[in-house]
């Protein structure tokens, strides 16, 4: 009997030791797991504490050579789990090539953010990139950069294209940017002629001369404005400085014909730069962009017929009706001062010139807001929603053009059939005569009834889709103007050498990362690609 007592007490010790050491390997275990899991919470507050030095950055357009110093900063004032980026003599996570790896991680997060919110619209238009996400106002949002092979800007609305066909036009251009330059490039002749405005007394009035571009109607405003406005003390600094360069230039604009087409361009220009204004406007909507352009072409062919500019008015009101010979047998006149060169031929040379231009400017204008096509459909949803319509419409014949337009389109939209959607939009046209009778002041404008479509989207599916539609379209181009601005402002003359990817990173973290960002989903993506050696 000992020996099998002996054996079971041995065999008891054993499993009592086995068990012992079970125990301490699967606390041991756990005690790793738990240091592990607290070493990468360590870990990933470090770049997430990164992340949010590199947006800030981005947002304030950093270079990001500067992202390690803030980093110093930051453990400077206490931020002490930021020393953990330096994971040993070998690895730093403050290399520029990490820093272009949060940035990726963020932007891709963004990214993610932007399609779950055009997949959940179902509605948008690509401008830069206006969607409906769940409201019933578009929002606008950044899609990324494209690098052209070429680029025309044959949809701006350029007064260059109007003027590079009228041959004086391309000159006067050029002496516009030599003017320019002049001031531009040298402090001296600049200071000389603040000194003359002052002793002219125009220096309240006065107007910074600035360079010609073609693809902008504003450029070309402020252009001939300043030379209009400064006129008097410009031509004195030519003279004072009687340089072969300066009497170059002074030449050309102390002419009849030069001084009359500054001043009716800067009349005709005025008008344009309302136009291109109006455009850039956030709120504009479609109903706008053809009473604007009519009204601006009636303008300026009158202009052009009548000669009723303020600007053209007051030059020719301080001149002589006709040419006139001094004592040396040349015609010439005073304005402001200074010495005149006329002749009969530079007067119908001048007004030859202005038809012209105000002729390529109409035509211009026409040919890029026809009523075909695109906005023509456009132009169709707008009279649908817009009040006016309702109230000047005495039959049902505008409607009916109207609902003719519309429901071909519409059907092929949403893949009904067309005689389905007619109907929605007749009931709709009945619904809201009905409603405006009722509510008139409540319901004033395209975008009230807009509103009301889409509150009704169930009831009037296919009017909700135009309603919808004619919300994203994309009328203004104030948001690509920002975007380009916000381009101009990150990839400097410093940072050329930006790369096309780098750049569009910079330009999304700058304009869409806000304070509501996730730092764990973009720590996700970036701990995803490959193994890190601070997450070891």
């Amino acid at each position: 009997m000992f020996p099998d007592i002996g054996l079971k007490l041995f065999s008891e010790s054993k499993r009592d030791n086995s068990h012992g050491f079970a125990v301490t390997v699967l606390k041991q275990h756990n005690d790793m797991k738990t240091a592990k899991a607290k070493a990468i919470s360590k870990s990933k507050d470090a770049i997430i504490g990164a992340m949010k030095n590199v947006v800030f950055a981005g947002k304030y357009n950093l270079a990001n050579i500067i992202v390690p110093e803030l980093n110093a900063l930051c453990i400077s004032q206490g931020a002490l789990h930021l020393n953990d980026l330096k994971v040993d003599g070998h690895t730093n996570y403050e290399h520029h090539s990490s820093i272009k790896e949060f940035q990726q991680s963020i932007a891709e997060v963004i990214v993610d953010d932007l399609v779950k919110e055009v997949s959940d619209s179902g509605v948008f238009s690509i401008m830069y990139l206006a969607t409906l996400s769940g409201r019933v106002e578009p929002v606008t949002r950044f899609l990324g950069i494209k690098q052209l092979s070429s680029a025309d800007a044959e949809l701006a609305l350029g007064a260059g294209s109007a003027a590079d066909k009228v041959r004086y036009l391309v000159k006067f251009q050029d002496i516009l940017n030599s003017i320019y330059k002049y001031f531009a490039n040298s402090p001296k002749n600049m200071s000389r002629l603040e000194t003359l405005q002052k002793v002219l007394e125009e220096s309240e009035s006065c107007t910074r001369f600035k360079q010609v571009f073609h693809t902008r109607w504003l450029s070309f405003e402020g252009s001939v404005q300043a030379v209009v406005d400064n006129y008097s003390s410009l031509v004195s600094v030519f003279l004072e400085d009687n340089s072969a360069k300066a009497l170059a230039m002074h030449k050309p604009i102390s002419t009849y014909k030069f001084l009359y087409v500054a001043h009716f361009l800067a009349d005709v220009l005025k008008q344009l730069a309302i136009l291109c204004k109006s455009f850039q406007s956030s709120d504009i909507n479609f109903t706008a962009v053809h009473p604007l352009l009519h009204s601006t072409v009636g303008v300026l062919e009158d202009m052009a017929t009548s000669g009723s500019g303020s600007y053209i008015c007051e030059f020719l009101s301080k001149v002589p009706s006709q040419p006139c010979q001094d004592e040396t047998g040349l015609c010439t006149f005073e304005y402001k001062g200074h010495t005149i060169r006329d002749s009969q031929q530079q007067r119908s040379e001048a007004v030859s010139v202005c038809h012209q231009f105000v002729k390529n400017v109409v035509s211009n204008l026409r040919d890029r807001f026809t009523d075909e096509g695109d906005a023509r459909v456009l132009n169709s949803m707008t009279q649908l929603f817009d009040p006016l319509t309702y109230i000047h419409s005495v039959d049902g014949d505008v409607f009916t053009d109207i609902i003719s337009r519309l429901s071909g389109y519409l059907s092929v939209c949403s893949k009904c059939k067309e005689s389905e959607v007619s109907d929605n939009l007749r009931s709709f046209v009945s619904y809201a005569k009905t409603v405006l009778d009722q509510n008139g002041k409540v319901y004033g404008s395209v975008s009230d009834m807009v509103q009301l479509a889409i509150r009704c989207k169930s009831t009037y599916p296919s009017v909700a889709m135009a309603a919808e539609r004619l919300l994203v379209s994309p009328v203004s181009t104030v948001d690509c103007e920002r975007g380009f601005s916000r381009v101009n402002i990150i990839k400097t003359d410093l940072r050329n050498k930006l790369a096309e990817e780098t750049l569009n990173n910079l330009v999304r973290i700058s304009i869409d990362c806000n304070d509501n960002f996730c730092y764990d989903d973009a720590f996700k993506k970036w701990a995803a690609v490959k193994e890190r050696h601070i997450l070891m």
